[in-house]
């Protein structure tokens, strides 16, 4: 009687048969029975995580069947295994990546600017920047009526422009 364990296979000498499951096998050879008692251990795909930050490169990945190996974790999906803060559960920043693997960069953190090209501190609704600061030659507001006279503002158009147009 052998008993053996085996990581997803196990090839018996006796036979040089290869198993993949688990059980209780016999062979018959030369006048003589021959028993193997197996247990299949099914392996875990480990991916390696270079940051340590928890998260793996699903292009690199190792199987075991006695557990964790240095270096790997169970959970794929790190997009830059180089830097421990960029991983899928982070929290999205400011910084022009994509912080929470996403394929997303810097979602949900941009503002909205809008165009001043006339420099009156009145922007363009229909001219808008995302941006993580306040660009040069950009507000943020969007009131502008005339962006291109400076003189000719939301407060001009509502004071002049407006009785004109009701009329």
């Amino acid at each position: 009687v052998t008993n053996a364990t085996g990581c997803d296979t196990y090839t018996w000498s006796v036979n040089g048969q290869a198993y993949t499951q688990s059980g209780t096998y016999s062979y018959y050879a030369n006048c003589q029975n021959y028993t193997l008692n197996l247990t299949i251990n099914v392996s875990t795909v480990y991916y390696a995580d270079v940051d340590n930050d928890g998260y793996g490169n699903a292009s690199s990945t190792v199987n075991s069947c006695t557990g964790t190996p240095a270096g790997y974790v169970a959970i794929a999906g790190d997009c830059n295994d180089n830097n421990a803060t960029v991983h899928p559960n982070a929290t999205e920043v400011c910084n022009g990546i994509d912080d929470n693997c996403n394929n997303q960069t810097d979602e949900g953190v941009t503002t909205t600017y809008f165009a001043d090209a006339d420099g009156d501190g009145f922007g363009n609704p229909n001219q808008t920047r995302l941006a993580c600061v306040l660009p040069t030659g950009y507000v943020t507001n969007n009131t502008d009526c005339d962006d291109g006279n400076a003189f000719v503002n939301s407060f001009f158009c509502i004071l002049y422009l407006r009785p004109i147009m009701s009329s």
